[in-house]
């Protein structure tokens, strides 16, 4: 279940971003716009950045390779 999760946050991260153009967000801005509670959001967002989805620069995300994501679905 909590797998199932996951993959429900990163594809909502992934597609977030997408839509919205961005320099970088920070998890507090990701939590207001998606409604997701940081437990939920961390995890995530750590499975993204290790698989360079996203990239983290100090406190920001930022898209690096979304179009990965969606070739791996």
């Amino acid at each position: 279940m909590e797998n199932n999760l996951v993959k429900l946050t990163e594809y909502r991260i992934v597609d977030f971003l997408r839509h919205n153009p961005t320099h970088g967000i920070k998890v507090s801005g990701l939590h207001r716009k998606l409604r997701f509670s940081y437990e939920q959001l961390n995890p995530a967002l750590d499975n993204l950045v290790m698989r360079g989805i996203i990239k983290r620069d100090k406190k920001y995300y930022r898209p690096d390779n979304l179009s990965a994501y969606h070739a791996m679905h």
